[in-house]
């Protein structure tokens, strides 16, 4: 082959070579902003969820607001503590609000052991379980002296647990779900119907129905002697479910207490987000 013809096959060789890497070239560029685009859609709908949950999460806030305005009989339009939903609308976002009365649960750090046990039993637990899990909310609230305090300790430590009882009364519902020999599903029914919030039943007719059941069972139907705050005051439950654009949804819980003589009229004993229905 003479030199010329070498030359100009060498030559479409390269060319060749340089058109392969050109498209190759396209199609890593295709690739790239196929990517981008696939990217750009997902953090756009990230951030079109995280609004809608933000305004869900304002709105169920507002809700709670709106409530605390109403339950002290502003301008005249005073809402019953009846446990009833009532829908409004924060905006343009529909919420659901329910407003229950504190002072009708079982305040764990106080009540006395028949009437928890009763609860426990109204709630169907079994006889044995419900004796276990009222001794343990009893030593986890206090008063044991220290070698009672050290034995019990050791049940947690023998169940396995990596924490110990706080001896000492319940800050929160969330630390009676710890109790030893409590199961989640009863601690899901029980909770609800307990309030660390008030000082005990002040109106008997006016108890939780669970409660109300609870006591009603007890001998001679002799519960806890009410021991209430002024009846210028009132702690309430006030759970609120806000559903936003899209699947948004938040549901606030908050515990409030209202009377004179609070700063605006009303106290926020509590205020977590719930995954509770209303």
């Amino acid at each position: 082959m003479s030199a010329a013809a070498s030359a100009g096959e060498d030559r479409r060789r390269n060319r060749g070579f340089a058109l392969l890497i050109v498209l190759w070239a396209l199609v890593l560029l295709a690739l790239i902003v196929t990517e981008l685009g696939a990217s750009g859609r997902i953090e756009s709908k990230i951030a079109r969820n995280l609004m809608a949950n933000a305004e869900a999460e304002a709105a169920a806030d507002g809700a709670v607001h709106q409530a605390i305005f109403h339950l002290s009989d502003a301008g005249g339009q005073a809402w019953t503590v009846d446990r009833s939903i009532r829908r409004i609308t924060i905006g343009p976002i529909p919420v659901e609000v329910r407003i229950e009365d504190e002072g009708g649960k079982i305040n764990p750090n106080i009540a006395n052991a028949d009437l928890l046990q009763s609860l426990l039993t109204v709630l169907g637990a079994d006889p044995r379980v419900a004796q276990t899990v009222t001794q343990s909310i009893v030593e986890w609230r206090g008063g044991l002296p220290a070698d009672q305090q050290a034995a019990v300790v050791a049940r947690y430590q023998a169940a396995g647990l990596k924490y110990q009882p706080g001896f000492a009364p319940f800050e929160s519902l969330e630390d009676v779900a710890l109790v030893l020999g409590l199961p989640k599903a009863l601690a899901t029914l029980l909770l609800p119907h307990l309030s660390v919030h008030q000082l005990g039943i002040s109106d008997p007719a006016q108890a939780d129905p669970v409660v109300a059941r609870a006591m009603a069972q007890l001998p001679g139907a002799t519960a806890q002697p009410p021991i209430a705050l002024p009846t210028a005051y009132r702690s309430v439950t006030i759970r609120t479910t806000a559903r936003g654009p899209g699947d948004a949804r938040f549901t606030r819980r908050a515990v409030v207490r209202i009377g004179p003589g609070l700063p605006h009229g009303y106290a926020v004993l509590s205020w977590d987000a719930s995954s509770t229905d209303p």
